[in-house]
């Protein structure tokens, strides 16, 4: 798995204001769009809001891990969203969202890549220091090198 063209800086946004979690998923929705990586925008939203109806994604302590796969979408990417307040997302935990890892997985990659990496975020999202460190990166270079390295780890 190629982390550096999966988890780029471009792709990190900072304190976002939203009202909804599905507010959230559009602008998931339209980085990818602005990136050139998505065949039909509006069948990608659909993708994420039916993986939303299967089961939340909101991880817990302030995070959720959206996720789509589909054939609509040419590569994979990692989306990260910090917001300026926090939005329900009927987490596992009860509490709101603050914090969003977005993932986009190409349908003819879903295999063992979405598992992969959605395996190694929610096992580093388990480790409190972890998720301290993350929730207070606010420089997307040190972010994006942070992520990538543990990631990395966990996949070895």
């Amino acid at each position: 798995m190629e982390i550096d063209k999966i988890i780029r800086t471009e792709n990190i946004i900072f304190d976002f204001e939203a009202k909804s979690r599905d507010e959230v998923i559009q602008k998931i929705v339209d980085k990818l769009n602005t990136n050139n990586n998505l065949l039909n925008k509006d069948k990608v939203f659909q993708g994420y809001l039916k993986r939303e109806e299967e089961g939340t994604t909101g991880f817990g302590k302030g995070i959720a891990i959206p996720h789509c796969k589909s054939c609509y979408i040419k590569n994979p990417e990692v989306i990260i969203i910090s917001l300026i307040n926090d939005v329900d997302w009927a987490a596992l935990d009860n509490e709101n969202v603050k914090y969003i890892i977005g993932l986009a997985i190409p349908e003819a990659q879903s295999g063992n890549m979405y598992l992969s990496l959605l395996g190694a975020l929610a096992s580093k999202l388990m480790e409190d220091d972890f998720v301290d460190n993350l929730l207070n990166i606010k420089d997307k270079n040190i972010l994006v090198n942070y992520l990538k390295r543990n990631i990395q780890e966990e996949l070895k």
